[in-house]
């Protein structure tokens, strides 16, 4: 039965003794509140005090430690995806994909939502519209500014058509011009009847925005009210946001006494609460303090850097060694004896191949995966939608996969026009040289996700991509390794790899294809148990936030 909407006069959210606890921390305290259907209702306070963790509970990506949560007339943990599906989320940070152009950025949102693509671009034409963005629809997103950035996210965020917008602190950071444009937008939604629910940490948006709202301090609801009672009891109108170079705020110790009612500290910036927040901001430059905006850089990834790394320098490898190095190698009849009659670019070439789906899954998995959830937080944006965790990481697979599979081909185009294809199976080892890499793409991702730093990945590569590239059967058989060590490579993925896309690529499969059977197995194995893996962490990263 199709989930129904509920009646005009039912609140839209209804928490009572609401709970959300992080092992012995709690950050929401058994709070009760509610929301109607069409009313702007806003959490007002500052950091830490629970407001995010509410708004994460809401939108149905985080579950409840404790307490009663009806959103939509549906219980978040037992209808996620049905009430994602008519929910409009604006985060706190522009999860914006910077590979996209500006519309795509809503065109590919709207699909995940199961809209046509017809659809989806007449919505996004509105959207843009609406937003004051239609001239700079076809623009990277990446040069656009913080307000413009705060507008597509927004416009992003009413792709579907929601039932609730959940705006988290829809203005922080921008400057004055651009907080005015955006709250005439949100306005005019509220004109609309939209329900909004919105955190925020400045009493003058609360004004604005807020037919109600709640206030609170260290995870708990301390006041309840129109925006104007609020104030009157309570607040100063203002909130002075101050931005300091590194090393700055760190020696403000005492010199911002006595500018506001209240100050607070926060690891990158520092709000002044006070009536006049303007004249706060100028009394501290008369303290000969210089408060200035720090703009984060971001990773992204690029084509042509991804195409060099992962493919064009293991072609220079086929050309250095196979026919360099090959050409020195094959003159010893011992050699050529020792790799069963073969010149040494027959040989080098199937293991190459596999090595480089080894290499190039290794790169997909790590930083492209961490911006996901850490820089961009693309993946984040994705979990606000009706598609859920695994959705996201079998997407990313496929992603990869694809890569592999476009890179593998045009290596082997590559092996066959330097002679180095011996049989016509040389087709095969596209898709083995594939498995290869998923079997590498799958753990790492799931590794990738219990990272909030990239530190570790030197290691990875270090450690374990570099001895595997060297030391797996590529450059010459194991049985010349040490005894002792033949063993090791035997467990090495890659190995499996090498030898597999070597049998198909000279035809030699046919004389042991038990052997062949075992190298599927093995690497079918690890790929679906790195991607059961991933399932896990990414799931706990994006619920943990």
């Amino acid at each position: 039965m199709p989930d129904l909407p509920p009646p005009p006069d039912a609140a839209l959210i209804r928490a009572r003794g609401l709970t959300k606890r992080f092992g012995s921390f709690t950050a929401v305290d058994a709070i009760d509140f509610d929301v109607a259907h069409g009313e702007s209702f806003g959490f007002l306070g500052p950091n830490g005090a629970g407001k995010t963790s509410t708004m994460r509970m809401i939108g149905a990506v985080s579950p409840r430690s404790d307490g009663e949560l009806s959103v939509l007339g549906l219980d978040p943990e037992l209808a996620g995806p049905s009430i994602r599906a008519r929910l409009g989320v604006a985060p706190q940070q522009d999860t914006l994909d910077t590979e996209l152009t500006v519309r795509e950025n809503l065109v590919i949102y709207g699909r995940y939502f199961g809209l046509s693509r017809a659809e989806c671009g007449r919505r996004a034409d509105a959207l843009l519209e609406f937003a004051q963005l239609t001239e700079r629809a076809g623009d990277p997103v990446e040069p656009l500014s913080g307000g413009m950035k705060r507008r597509l996210t927004i416009a992003r965020a009413l792709i579907n058509e929601p039932d609730l917008l959940l705006l988290d602190e829809p203005t922080t950071g921008l400057d004055p011009q651009a907080r005015h444009l955006l709250w005439d937008r949100l306005y005019r939604l509220k004109q609309r009847g939209v329900t909004l629910v919105l955190t925020t940490h400045y009493m003058d948006e609360a004004e604005q925005l807020c037919d109600r709202l709640v206030v609170m301090d260290k995870a708990r609801i301390v006041a309840e009210g129109s925006p104007r009672e609020l104030i009157e009891r309570y607040s100063t109108r203002e909130v002075a946001e101050l931005r300091f170079p590194a090393g700055i705020q760190d020696s403000l110790d005492g010199q911002l006494d006595g500018l506001a009612e209240r100050v607070e500290l926060l690891p990158d910036r520092v709000l002044l609460y006070a009536d006049d927040g303007e004249a706060a901001a100028v009394a501290v430059h008369q303290r000969g303090l210089r408060p200035e905006t720090v703009r984060a850089m971001q990773y992204r990834r690029t084509f042509r850097a991804s195409l060099f790394s992962s493919f064009l320098n293991p072609v220079l490898f086929l050309l250095a060694m196979g026919v360099g190095l090959g050409t020195y190698v094959d003159r010893s009849g011992s050699a050529t004896q020792a790799l069963g009659g073969l010149s040494y670019l027959q040989f080098l070439a199937p293991g190459l191949l596999a090595a480089t789906a080894m290499q190039a899954a290794a790169f997909e998995s790590t930083f492209p995966i961490m911006a996901g959830l850490t820089w961009q937080k693309v993946f984040h944006a994705m979990y606000a939608t009706p598609i859920g965790p695994r959705d996201i990481v079998l997407g990313n697979l496929a992603w990869i996969a694809l890569r592999l599979t476009m890179i593998a081909a045009i290596f082997t185009i590559v092996m066959t026009l330097f002679g180095a294809a011996a049989s016509p199976l040389i087709l095969l080892a596209i898709p083995a040289a594939v498995l290869t890499g998923m079997a590498f793409a799958t753990p790492i991702a799931a590794f990738s996700a219990t990272q909030r730093t990239p530190e570790k990945f030197n290691a990875v590569f270090r450690f374990g991509i570099t001895p595997l590239f060297l030391f797996s059967g590529t450059f010459f058989p194991i049985s010349n390794l040490p005894a002792a060590i033949q063993p090791i490579a035997w467990f090495s993925p890659l190995w499996h790899g090498v030898e597999l896309s070597r049998a198909l690529a000279l035809g030699t499969i046919g004389a042991n294809p038990l052997l062949a059977i075992v190298h599927v197995v093995v690497l079918a194995a690890i790929a679906i148990g790195g991607a059961a893996w991933a399932f896990r962490t990414v799931e706990r990263r994006l619920v943990r936030g």
